[in-house]
């Protein structure tokens, strides 16, 4: 698995995220504009920075970011309907996040099985790979959190979560999926058989 060399500590609110996004697309984004958006989000000075850092991580250093801008109309295009912006929204975060990558291939091998899973088990997991602090206590809140605002996962009870039935998924949006996996997974190509793997679960 990929390991962790970005760390994602800070939640960013989906409207916030959605507008950072657009702004990279149209090639508008800067660190400067990072840092402003940061401090629309109405947090404390240090975490309104932190948000920036997060919103530069997530689109400028973001190494799917480029295939995106290549197919920026069809992006445009789906990203008006809810079930895919829900994947788009997953598939920018697992490129820029390899702790989101991991998240979502162990979340869905419980979830294939399962009908919900608790985040504690799957922080449990994680702890082996990336240790247990503060730092990844807050990692993993914001992760859960961001994939529940767009709409990947349902929060059926505190700590608790199951897949949200997505319907009318475009091929667009399975294509930027694997392209997601991908980039944590250079080895393989799309012609390889991925699906199988427990990273799909959640789109399947």
């Amino acid at each position: 698995m990929a390991t962790n060399s970005i760390r994602l500590d800070q939640h960013v609110a989906l409207p916030i995220l959605e507008q950072a996004v657009c702004a990279t697309l149209d090639g508008k984004m800067t660190p400067e504009y990072a840092h402003e958006l940061g401090l629309t989000s109405g947090l404390s000075k240090e975490r309104s920075r932190k948000t920036g850092y997060t919103i530069r991580c997530t689109t400028l250093r973001n190494p799917l970011m480029p295939w995106i801008v290549q197919h920026k109309s069809e992006f445009y295009h789906v990203f008006k309907q809810d079930s895919d912006k829900a994947i788009l929204i997953a598939s920018i975060l697992v490129g820029a996040y390899p702790v989101m990558y991991n998240l979502l291939t162990f979340v869905g091998k419980y979830l294939h099985t399962e009908d919900t899973v608790k985040s504690s088990f799957i922080k449990q997991k994680l702890s082996d790979i990336y240790g247990s602090n503060l730092n990844f206590d807050r990692t993993m809140s914001a992760a859960f959190r961001m994939l529940t605002e767009c709409g990947l996962l349902r929060k059926v009870n505190p700590g608790v979560y199951a897949k949200n039935k997505l319907e009318g998924i475009s091929d667009f949006t399975r294509k930027l999926y694997r392209q997601a996996y991908l980039i944590h997974n250079p080895y393989l190509s799309e012609s390889d058989n991925i699906e199988t793997n427990p990273y799909f679960e959640l789109i399947n």
